[in-house]
């Protein structure tokens, strides 16, 4: 994939419980191809102050070496300290994870069946959240840090072997040979998937008031609360609550997350097949998603790549100045993730 040749030999297998001869391809070389370069894959970034006093979000892209590439928007609310630590820690304890996981494989990763394989990495990915949660718990119990922050992170991993039936996520590829974006999400940033000139919601934002989550609160002997601009809140039910949250899952957050959790840091997963349409990613904060609907936020990212012919940077920086032009008064951060193997489209102007 991405433009590159690989060698192979077969190689012995030195496994007692296999036959003695038994052979398997090993690869050996991986080259660039000379002609036709594949365009690898980039990201573009923009982060705003809005109306704020200071700017709580943090970014992640980096490339996990044996896993995939990850990248990531933690969006930090009543202090720094959280955000600044789950923004640091969650690639290296995601990388700790996994790599622990496949270490105690008898016959290694390459055992697994791409099934299998999907399920250890999405497991790798859960309890990365969850683990780091319970690092930065520890830290504020003794600091008495009552901060906190959101999570959204995207891993793509190549490699996955799907039926002969199956497209390759590249076009020139085998049939069957796919990449995997794992997407997971712990509050109310979002990421979409730009497929052609349609839009994919990758996550969906955990507020207060979403059924689901305010049962989930209200079970562990929470309240939600609407406040008079039209917020819901979470909080507890004794008087002496200080704090009301406008999301329902997040790290830290001590004052709701004991004696009773009713804030959690477990995410909510999606695994999404790439297809040889998808071209794009967008992650971004509430300050952008509070005033641009999926859609609006898919045709600014088109104009800039798919008219324009502008790149990442430029349409991340777009996508932000639309939401502070529609009112967001929030941080405002923006990651455009471009594929690499599809180009943008260009829409057709509209007509009237």
């Amino acid at each position: 994939m991405h433009g590159t040749r690989v060698s192979y030999l077969p190689v012995l297998l030195l496994d007692p419980d296999l036959p003695r001869k038994a052979l398997q391809e090993g690869a050996t070389d991986v080259r660039p191809e000379e002609c036709d370069a594949q365009r690898g894959l980039e990201c573009g970034v923009e982060t705003r102050l809005g109306s704020r006093a200071t700017n709580e979000d943090r970014l992640v892209a980096n490339d996990l070496y044996d896993l995939g590439f990850l990248a990531g928007v933690f969006d930090g609310h009543g202090g720094t300290r959280c955000v600044d630590y789950v923004s640091q820690r969650f690639p290296v304890v995601l990388h700790a994870l996994y790599t622990s996981m496949a270490s105690q494989l008898r016959r290694g990763m390459a055992s697994l069946t791409a099934t299998e394989e999907e399920a250890l990495i999405g497991r790798a990915v859960c309890e990365a959240y969850t683990t780091t949660d319970a690092e930065f718990m520890h830290l504020a119990r003794r600091e008495g840090l009552r901060d906190g922050s959101t999570g959204l992170t995207v891993l793509i991993a190549h490699g996955f072997q799907a039926s002969p039936e199956v497209r390759g996520s590249v076009p020139g590829c085998r049939p069957g040979a796919v990449a995997k974006l794992f997407c997971a999400n712990c509050g109310d940033c979002r990421a979409i998937l730009l497929r052609g000139t349609r839009t994919k919601r990758l996550s969906q934002d955990h507020k207060p008031e979403r059924p689901d989550e305010a049962n989930r609160i209200q079970l562990a002997g929470g309240i939600v609360v609407q406040s008079a601009c039209g917020t819901h809140r979470v909080g507890r039910r004794s008087g002496n609550c200080r704090m009301y949250l406008s999301t329902s899952r997040s790290f830290g957050d001590l004052e709701l997350k004991e004696p009773q959790p009713l804030v959690i840091a477990e995410p909510e997963l999606l695994v999404h097949t790439l297809e040889p349409e998808d071209w794009a990613v967008v992650l971004g904060c509430d300050g952008v998603w509070n005033t641009l609907s999926d859609q609006a936020v898919a045709d600014a990212v088109m104009q800039v790549m798919g008219i324009d012919k502008l790149g990442t940077v430029e349409a991340a920086q777009e996508v932000a100045k639309r939401a502070q032009q529609m009112g967001s008064t929030d941080n405002v951060t923006v990651l455009v993730m471009r594929l690499g193997w599809a180009e943008p489209p260009a829409p057709k102007p509209k007509t009237t």
